[in-house]
């Protein structure tokens, strides 16, 4: 489980300084406006945090002495691998919808821009 912790502080120093250079754009997109807006983006923040742990895990679970440097910076590489896999699928043409409502969009967009 110490890889798994890791990779979440990884993961989570990725999401907030994601966070911190998209702040004026999330907040003027209306999330704050609506707190349904706001709880969704910050469960899907939750929800990359703690599928890139996974991730690592799964990926470092069969090897010893692994440097937890290494742990932590594979934690933070796959959010921010999904989010530039979901902008290339959005521009490539395609008619990508993020999400079904208002909102749901909204804060999915909001996490993937």
């Amino acid at each position: 489980m110490e890889i798994f912790g890791v990779a979440a502080l990884g993961a989570l120093f990725q999401e907030l300084m994601h966070w911190y250079s998209k702040r004026y754009e999330i907040l003027e997109k209306g999330l704050n406006n609506t707190k349904v807006g706001w709880w969704l983006y910050l469960l899907i923040v939750l929800t990359m945090i703690l599928a890139s742990s996974a991730g690592t895990y799964i990926w470092f679970e069969e090897r010893t002495n692994v440097p937890l440097k290494d742990v932590m910076i594979i934690g933070a590489a796959f959010p921010a691998l999904l989010k530039l896999a979901v902008k290339g699928a959005g521009t490539s043409g395609s008619n990508t919808q993020l999400g079904t409502n208002g909102t749901l969009r909204a804060a999915i967009k909001s996490y993937f821009s």
